[in-house]
């Protein structure tokens, strides 16, 4: 069963996010939502900025197999 997960207010803590990620093991079918606020106050922007980097490479790599299918 596909889930849905809203995520926000980051602010620069990546492992807070690793963290958040980690419990919630996202699968192929669950749909995860950035909702802002990702930089600053906290002391890895950079490192956050990456792993939303990733998600995105995913999706599109999804999405062009999809589409090829």
């Amino acid at each position: 069963m596909a889930r849905v997960f809203a995520i926000g207010d980051i602010h620069g803590s990546k492992v807070a996010l690793a963290t958040l990620i980690d419990g919630i093991q996202p699968i192929f079918d669950d749909t995860l939502i950035f909702l802002g606020d990702y930089v600053n106050r906290g002391d890895d922007s950079k490192g956050v900025l990456d792993i939303l980097m990733n998600f995105l490479t995913f999706v599109k790599r999804s999405l062009s197999w999809v589409i090829t299918s």
